[in-house]
């Protein structure tokens, strides 16, 4: 490891104790027990910590072998890797949670439709769709929400438009107030 990258991770004592080592020597440490340490140290254990683990090594000893063995690059490839499942695993779960409501809101309309239709057009009480998947509007609604939510279609999107604008208005009965100006500009803005 290279003196720039060791200034980026060790610090100054940890420095020193590693120019002692480099002089004077360190015990050495098999790859199965730095692996051992090693999961320590992801922990968040520092080398200090570790030796007082493993009697008979001192924290010079256990410092070396985090430079020898690179834990320091080592547990920031780890911890990229676990951000990267993690972020894919939220991903994967919220396209499956999208799907699921989905599903719910297909079954409630395949299930329902024709009854509901027969309803709409007799009015008979008979003919009032029972036991809906979905209790109540308010439940609808959720539903809705939830894949709003879900999608992202909840965000809502101001565009601010300035300038100036000129209404020529030819039917004197119809008085474009700003208010309904701004709703006109609104509309003619809104693209689908």
């Amino acid at each position: 490891m290279s003196s720039l990258q060791e200034n980026s991770v060790f610090t100054e004592r940890e420095l020193a104790i590693l120019k002692d080592a480099d002089e004077n020597g360190a015990k050495p440490i098999s790859p199965t027990l730095s692996s051992q340490m090693y999961a320590l140290f992801c922990e968040g254990y520092d080398c200090a910590q570790i030796a007082k683990q493993n009697s008979g090594l001192s924290e010079k000893d256990v410092l070396y072998a985090r430079r020898k063995y690179n834990w320091d690059a080592d547990r920031d490839q780890y911890a990229k890797a676990l951000q990267q499942q993690v972020n894919e695993k939220l991903i994967k779960s919220k396209f499956e949670s999208v799907e699921f409501l989905t599903n719910i809101l297909a079954v409630t309309h395949k299930s329902y439709k024709e009854q509901a239709l027969k309803y709409i057009q007799t009015g008979k009480e008979e003919d009032k769709p029972k036991d809906w998947e979905i209790k109540s509007v308010s439940a609808y609604k959720s539903i809705l929400e939830a894949i709003d939510k879900a999608t992202g279609a909840d965000k809502k999107t101001e565009s601010k438009i300035t300038g100036a604008i000129t209404v020529k208005n030819e039917n004197p009965g119809l008085t474009l107030t700003p208010e309904l100006q701004s709703k006109l500009l609104k509309k003619l803005t809104d693209v689908d």
